[in-house]
């Protein structure tokens, strides 16, 4: 497999789970100030359902809640429900 951005040889298939799991653990770091300024004990992730249906929340929410304090609540949508209950603030972060 040739890697479109890096131009080099990637070996084996990109897992694509993998994937999803880093883009989580970015979106949830780059939220950390945010976090912060807030001072509140839960946030809402607006996200899709097929992301919420992959497992990776099962994953990841159990270790960000334990390392973090922060109860993480999924709201599990088709794509543009979570897009509109984000343009409305319904949610903290919209993956």
């Amino acid at each position: 497999v040739y890697h479109q951005f890096a131009q080099t040889k990637v070996e084996g298939p990109i897992n694509r789970s993998g994937l999803c799991r880093m883009l989580l653990a970015g979106v949830l770091i780059a939220s950390l100030p945010i976090l912060a300024l807030a001072d509140r004990a839960a946030i809402i992730i607006q996200s899709t359902t097929s992301t919420a249906n992959s497992g990776l929340y099962d994953h990841l929410l159990p270790l960000f809640e334990k390392a973090h304090g922060i109860k993480v609540n999924v709201v599990a949508v088709g794509t543009g429900q979570a897009i509109r209950n984000a343009i409305r603030g319904d949610g903290d972060v919209l993956l």
